[in-house]
């Protein structure tokens, strides 16, 4: 059986974010606390295995924004 431990989250950016504000290291009980922290389902652009993947993705949302 497979297991989940940690995993990249890529969050949708604002105009004034900046790369490490929108992507970030989790595990499970961590994501529970940005819930209860105030990050929205909706906020979440995307949840990543591999770091360089999360990167990639986050560096390309930024580019579009700006």
């Amino acid at each position: 059986m497979a297991k989940i431990g940690k995993f990249w989250v890529v969050i949708k950016p604002t105009k004034k974010s900046v790369l490490l504000d929108i992507v970030f290291l989790r595990d499970v009980k961590g994501m529970g606390l940005q819930y209860l922290g105030g990050l929205k389902p909706s906020e979440i652009y995307g949840t990543y295995t591999l770091k360089s993947e999360a990167y990639k993705i986050a560096k390309k949302l930024l580019a579009k924004i700006n």
